[in-house]
């Protein structure tokens, strides 16, 4: 990516993040839920711990 192409990116981020944080949180679970986010919180160490995995909407499938 070109640096312009990356500034562009990060100004759009920016404005996703802000919709975001306005959003309905049952809306935003069910975003999180389908991109594999998964957050997690010990209170004990105050920790938090953020993780993405792989979002699959459609699978190949049938045999060959």
């Amino acid at each position: 990516m070109t640096e312009e192409q990356v500034r562009r990116l990060v100004v759009t981020l920016r404005d996703v993040a802000q919709a975001l944080s306005k959003a309905d949180p049952k809306l935003k679970a069910r975003l999180y839920e389908e991109l594999g986010v998964e957050v997690s919180y010990d209170p004990h160490r105050h920790v938090i711990g953020l993780s993405a995995g792989p979002c699959v909407t459609e699978r190949v499938g049938g045999g060959t």
